[in-house]
């Protein structure tokens, strides 16, 4: 998340502002490029107090999106940090 992006989800948050903390949570989902995982928990928690089911449903739809494309990019850049598990 970049520090505008924080800026104006603590804005947001405080004025009851959901849709516009949304958006934000929505775009650093995707251009978070330092520790996602927390910013994707973040929405996730975002969408469980304040969305509905089909909210909830789009942020983890999206999130799942996103860790595959993160998993993907770690093999293309170190293939021999991935370790698959045979079952």
């Amino acid at each position: 998340m970049h520090a505008c992006d924080i800026i104006t989800a603590n804005f947001s948050s405080r004025h009851g502002d959901t849709q516009s903390l949304r958006k934000v949570y929505k775009n650093a989902a995707y251009l978070a490029s330092d520790w996602p995982e927390s910013i994707w928990q973040k929405w996730l928690e975002f969408e469980r107090i304040n969305g509905n089911l089909e909210d909830i449903e789009l942020a983890t739809r999206r999130i799942l999106e996103r860790r595959e494309h993160w998993a993907k990019q770690a093999v293309k850049e170190k293939p021999e940090a991935v370790v698959l598990k045979h079952t």
